[in-house]
Parts: structure tokens; C-alpha cells; sequence
């Protein structure tokens, strides 16, 4: 059927839709024909709301129809990928040819093909967070998070043969039950760790940890391989899907790892390299100011559940950044079904956190200020917190009673929202006053703080410093100012030990800037009990009382209520308050490095000569190493391990205190018999009767903190070599 031209030299094609196998009252998806011309534009399309629609076209020129989902709705502009989404979605195919001047095209689709024009959606939710330290973490309120679709077989099916039967070798290789290894001695505890104390976070990332076999697999695999387990019919367990690949080849095996894809997963992590795999970009969503994200994502027919892998980015300054990049193959979340909600753990270092107000601490509408932490250790584990200052004991400072204090200490407060819009108080300072000293030292080192700005179009975060102190207000000195609570869009949290602390307090007393570290026997350090004073100011410099014991002033100062968990208090004593409305309060110092040496290795028959031999007569001759592991008020521990030649360790001993608990002489000696050392240790390394060459490692830990971490700088190490040889 041919149809004349209408006055404006469109004609009209109708096309009929039948549904055969369709049964009685069964409702089809929402459906519509789209005609597209040889430019792939959308010329016309209608909503299939009768068996047959009418579509305009001219009559010289060849067009694409399409029969499929109704991507349009109520849509006005379609989007730039319609024809993907539609060969993607399925839909049927009919060319439009000019010359032969159709009038009516008749499509017939079958129900396998309509049914999967009903949408599949996941709804994807989750929350953004920067690790600051382990256990401590900041909102990510500002960013982008990119959803992709994991194409695990984009590669596989394209691997040849040799290369998959390799892969699934590695793989069951790496399943394959090992005899247990012969047991070594102890690793020395702690470890050592690296100088600064505070290291910088690594980034972007992150990357799984090393793999190990009781860990197999990063956290959303393990959620998400268990949240999916009813919808792997097709994979009952791992021994079924280990048993089919042990006799597989070729084609089959990989049909093979397709249709055991999520179970083996976990175990593909550490074997596969990202290039593996295949991304879609299928949504950049903006991060909430909660930290939180949400987004709606629909498929036609998925073959299998989707598969989805998130990265963050954040644009600092008008430079995009990734932030958060981790490793494909060990944090894409398999077959993901909408649970569990998506955590994501930032822990580049540049990342920008939001610094959140936290809950009010004291009931009521008092003003407060509130002291709450030294790095990141709240001040309710500093023993005798509150206690009188008259009464000194052993424990008087230290962290729970064990640990003291070292290095910089970052003094964290937190004030009152309306404290300089409802009191006069405009300024702080924090001063110190080592045991023995005539009068309290102010803390002077600078303090900038950070607060961003949000542009849209592209999002962008701009960073505004602000340095707080230390200022001259008539004359009087080392003030810093009580930061508004909420400039522009907020305070940020990039590097914690910078952005968050009010005061610098060097416990050395050498005035170093924070996190500044001398290792040098000729830089006295200080050590003994000290006590820090917090006072606050006006606009013109003069002193504001605290109201805790009834001052003038319109604040209180917050410290932990002792007596209830979690909990804090305005209700504080004269062991707090000074007479001028002043806070005190002291904590234990002790920048004493630790001593860590060997100074001789002896058997009945001598001690080791220059050159390192050392003689035995019997087996049951005993081998003393002597040790010194100290410090000068025992806030240490330390390990000694004796390594043999290639095989490691065959023995080791630690302890906490310094040992000997005296200062030598006597040293202290660990002792083992000749035969212990020399003994077989399994494998390759049998025993040695005749003798052996042995490496000797103590340790000695410092146990002092500056709240965010252990103070390593103030660790020794001392190592020798012996050869054992029988006389």
C-alpha cells in the first residue's frame, strides 16, 4: 500500500504491533516506536498505546524503526544515547527503504523478547568517608562519586586458551590445602614503625592489604558474595566450581568461569590486573552534605545482575582529583542486588572532609568550652584528670595509667557556637608549666585552621585559610582567636593533626614547630609532670573569668564526668579552676629515648672473638646473649629474636619494663642451649651438629604518645652476628 503525500511533503507510515504469544489480560512494559533517519536523529516516535501508531516521514529518504521500551516517558529531549540504550534493551530492528514506499509495516514480537523490556533497577546507596586514623574517620561532604558496571568477561573471552588454563593453574594453586609450615618464634612486637611518628596516609586509595589466606577477599566482596548466595543457582559452592575447572579446557572452561564468576571472585583478586576488566561509566552522583549518595540505576534484561565498582573524585581548587581509586578485582560489588549499603573509605591524604560540629556535651543553654582531646585520645584516659594538684602519684598523668605523653601535643577544643555572639569572650591561650618552674609558659606556635567554599558548574571546593594565632591584643601577648563557627561552607578536616588542633604544645621544650623531631644527644629534652592552663580573653586583651565556681564571666568550661562513660560536666572543682577562672589540668611527659644493646654473646667455652666465632664443647653448653633493653622510667617494651642463616627465627623472648630492671651491670641474658639453636626446623633445614651462623636483633619501643601515635623516634635498635662452630 502506497499513500499520496500530504501538502506539506510529510506522508504517514503506520505500523501494527501484534503480540501472539501474549495471554489473555497479560499487561506488556511500556512500550513505543521510534523512527530515526540515516543521521541517527530521532524523527518521530509514538507511545504504542493501540495495536497501531502513525509516524510522519519524507518520502525520499531511508529511515531506522525501532520497536522497544519507552525511554521517553513524558521527556521532551531525548537522551544522546537512545539508540545504545535501545540495542542494548533489545528492541526490534526494521529499515525503512524510500524506494520501496511502505505505508504499513506489520511487527509481531514474542513475549521472550518483550518481557525483558520491563526495567531491571537497583537503587544504590551509600556513605562517604576519609579514615583520619584507624578507628578515626571525617564526613566526605563535598565530591563525586562514579558508579561503572564491571564487565568481568569483556577479557575472558577474549584470553586465548593457554592463557585461561594458566590462570585457573595460579588459581587452584592457590586453593590447594598446604601442609603446615614448621612454627616459627614470634615476630618481635610491636613493630617497628616508621619515623615521623605520623606518617603520611597513603593515596589515593585504597589498596587491599597484602593477601593472605584467612582474609581472602576485601569487604564488599565479602558482603556482596554473601548477600548474592541465592541467586548462584548456577554455582552451588566452591568445590563445585574448583572440581570443573580442574577438568576443563578450552572453550568449556571458560563457560566455566562465566557461570562460577562470583563465587571465584574473592579468589581471582590478587591473580588479576585491572586491565582485566572492562568499565562503564554509568552515573556521577554528588555526594550529600551527610556524606551520603543515592542513585536510581535501571537495566533492560540484564544477562546477570549488575556488577559495580565506585570511584570518588573531588575538584580542589579547579583540578579534578580521583581520591578514591581502589583495586577493581578485590572492591567491586558482584552481582550487587541494592544491599548492603555502600561504604567507601577515602584515605588519600588531600581528600577534603567536612569538620563536623559535634552533639552539645552538657544538658541546658549554658555557653561552654570544652577541651576534649590531646591528638586523638579524649581526655577522660588521662589518670588523675581531676584529681587534687597537691596529691602527685606514679600515675598522675599518664594515659590509663601506663603511657605518657611525648613529642607535640595537639590540643583539640570545641566552643560554643554562640560564644562570641552571646559573651564577650574573643580569644584563648593555652600555657604550660613543667614541675619545677617558677611560672607558666605560653604555647606560641601558629594555628591555621581551614574552611571552603563551594562552586557549582563544575563543583569545586576552594580552601580558605585562616590563622587563629598567635596575635598581640594591647600588649598582650600569644592570643588566638575563637574561630567563627560556620564560615562560608563550612571548616574542613584534610590533614587531622593540622586542621583540628587549637594549640601546639612541644613537650620537648625546645620550641620546635608541631611534629618536628630532633634525634640528637646534644637537644635536651624535657620529661616530669606538667600542667597545662587554658585561659580565655576579651576583645581588648583582658582576662574572662569561667563561671564553673560562680565567676563573672558567661561560659563554663567541659571536662569528662568521670563517673559516667561517654559522658561530660560543667560541674567541676577548685582541682580544675584556678581563683582567676582559669582551666588546669597535667599530664606526664617523658621524652627520654630508649637504650637497646648487645654487648656479648658467651658460651662455657669463651665469649665470641673479633672476628664473630664463638666455640662450644656439648650440645647442652648453653649460649648466653647479653641484653640491655631500657629506659630511664621504663615506658618501653622490647623483643630479642636470634635468626639462624636462612631458616629464621629459632628463638626469641620479650618483655615490657626495661630489663634488666636495674641499670647494669649485671646485663641481662637470654640463654639457650647449643642444641636448641642448631636444632632441625622442618624443610630444608635440618641440624646443624657441627654449628651455624646466627643474626641477633633487640628492640626497644617507646611507649610514649602523642595521642595520634606511639612516639617512635624515641626507639633503638642494636644487631650483631655469631658463627657457632663445635671445638
Amino acid at each position: 500500500m502506497v499513500e499520496e503525500l500530504s501538502k506539506n511533503k510529510y506522508r504517514t507510515l503506520r505500523v501494527h504491533v501484534r503480540f501472539p504469544d501474549r495471554a489473555e489480560g497479560e499487561k506488556t512494559p511500556p512500550i513505543r516506536v521510534y523512527l530515526f533517519d540515516s543521521q541517527g536523529a530521532l524523527a518521530d516516535s509514538q507511545p504504542l498505546t493501540e495495536e497501531t501508531v502513525s509516524l510522519r516521514l519524507l518520502p525520499d529518504q531511508n529511515y531506522r524503526l525501532y520497536v522497544g521500551p519507552d525511554l521517553l516517558g513524558g521527556e521532551k529531549t531525548p537522551p544522546k544515547d537512545l539508540i545504545a540504550q535501545l540495542v542494548k534493551a533489545k528492541a526490534i530492528l526494521q529499515d525503512v527503504i524510500a524506494r520501496l514506499k511502505p505505508s504499513l509495516i506489520d511487527i509481531a514480537i514474542s513475549k521472550r523478547i518483550y518481557l525483558c523490556w520491563w526495567k531491571y533497577c537497583v537503587v544504590v546507596r551509600g556513605n562517604v568517608r576519609k579514615q583520619l586514623s584507624p578507628g578515626n574517620y571525617a564526613t566526605i561532604c563535598q565530591g563525586t562519586v562514579k558508579i561503572y558496571e564491571v564487565d568481568f568477561l569483556c577479557y575472558i573471552e577474549r584470553l586465548p586458551f593457554p592463557e585461561l588454563e594458566k590462570l585457573r593453574d595460579d588459581l587452584l594453586d592457590l586453593l590447594r590445602p598446604r601442609p603446615f609450615p614448621p612454627i616459627p618464634e614470634p615476630f618481635p612486637f610491636p613493630f617497628p614503625e616508621p619515623q615521623p611518628p605520623i606518617p603520611p596516609l597513603p593515596g589515593p586509595g585504597p589498596d587491599p592489604a597484602p593477601f593472605q589466606r584467612v582474609s581472602l577477599v576485601s569487604q564488599p566482596l565479602v558482603e556482596n558474595a554473601l548477600s548474592s548466595t541465592t541467586l548462584m543457582k548456577s554455582s552451588a559452592n566452591l568445590s563445585e566450581a574448583v572440581t570443573q575447572l580442574s577438568i576443563l579446557k578450552g572453550e568449556a572452561l571458560q563457560q566455566a568461569f562465566i557461570k562460577h564468576k562470583v563465587i571465584l571472585a574473592p579468589y581471582l583478586c590478587p591473580l588479576l590486573p585491572d586491565f582485566w576488566y572492562c568499565l562503564k561509566l554509568l552515573a556521577e552522583v554528588p555526594i550529600q552534605s551527610d556524606g551520603s549518595f543515592y542513585k536510581e540505576l535501571c537495566f533492560w534484561c540484564p544477562s546477570d545482575i549488575p556488577d559495580l565498582y565506585f570511584r570518588v573524585t573531588q575538584n580542589i581548587g579547579g583540578t579534578e582529583k580521583t581520591v578514591y581509586s581502589p583495586r577493581i578485582s578485590c572492591n567491586t560489588y558482584w552481582n550487587y542486588n541494592g544491599t548492603p549499603p555502600i561504604q567507601i573509605t577515602v584515605t588519600d591524604p588531600e581528600a577534603v572532609a567536612c569538620l563536623e560540629d559535634p552533639d552539645r556535651p552538657i544538658p541546658g543553654d549554658e555557653l561552654y568550652v570544652w577541651p576534649t582531646a590531646i591528638g586523638n585520645m579524649d581526655l577522660r584516659n588521662i589518670t588523675g584528670l581531676e584529681s587534687n594538684p597537691a596529691v602527685v602519684t606514679p600515675a598522675t598523668g599518664l594515659v590509663n595509667g601506663t603511657t605518657p605523653w611525648a613529642g607535640t601535643l595537639a590540643l583539640q577544643m570545641v566552643f560554643d557556637p554562640r560564644l562570641k555572639t552571646h559573651s564577650n569572650v574573643r580569644y584563648y591561650r593555652w600555657s604550660y608549666k613543667f614541675e619545677g618552674d617558677t611560672d607558666f609558659t605560653p604555647i606560641r606556635n601558629t594555628v591555621t585552621h581551614r574552611y571552603m567554599v563551594v562552586t557549582y558548574a563544575p563543583l569545586t571546593i576552594h580552601l580558605v585559610p585562616v590563622t587563629l594565632g598567635p596575635k598581640t591584643v594591647n600588649g598582650v601577648n600569644n592570643l588566638f582567636e575563637v574561630p567563627d563557627p560556620h564560615p562560608g561552607d563550612g571548616w574542613v578536616n584534610i590533614n587531622d593533626p593540622y586542621d583540628r588542633p587549637f594549640a601546639y604544645f612541644d613537650s620537648t621544650g625546645n620550641h620546635l614547630p608541631p611534629f618536628t623531631y630532633i634525634d640528637s644527644a646534644s637537644v635536651a629534652r624535657r620529661t616530669g609532670l606538667v600542667t597545662l592552663l587554658l585561659e580565655m580573653f576579651d576583645a581588648n586583651g583582658n582576662l574572662v573569668p569561667c563561671a564553673n565556681l560562680g565567676g563573672s564571666g558567661a561560659f563554663k568550661f567541659v571536662l569528662p564526668d568521670l563517673t559516667t562513660p561517654d559522658k561530660y560536666t560543667s560541674v567541676l572543682t577548685a582541682n580544675n579552676i584556678t581563683p582567676q577562672g582559669q582551666l588546669m589540668f597535667r599530664v606526664r611527659v617523658d621524652n627520654n629515648d630508649t637504650e637497646a644493646l648487645l654487648p656479648n654473646v658467651r658460651t662455657p667455652a669463651g665469649t665470641a672473638d673479633a672476628c664473630g666465632f664463638l666455640r662450644f664443647n656439648l650440645p647442652t653448653d648453653v649460649v648466653s646473649v647479653d641484653y640491655i633493653a631500657r629506659h630511664p622510667n621504663s615506658f618501653l617494651t622490647w623483643s630479642l629474636s636470634i635468626s639462624r642463616g636462612l631458616c629464621g627465627g629459632v628463638a626469641s623472648t620479650s618483655g615490657t619494663g626495661s630489663s634488666p630492671a636495674v641499670p647494669p651491670p649485671p646485663n641481662a641474658t637470654f640463654a639457650n642451649t647449643a642444641s636448641h639453636l642448631l636444632r632441625a626446623l622442618g624443610g630444608s633445614c635440618s641440624t646443624c651438629n657441627d654449628g651455624a651462623a646466627f643474626a641477633v636483633n633487640l628492640f626497644a619501643y617507646a611507649t610514649a604518645t602523642d595521642g595520634y601515635g606511639r612516639q617512635s623516634q624515641y626507639d633503638r635498635h642494636a644487631a650483631i652476628a655469631f658463627a657457632l662452630i663445635k671445638s
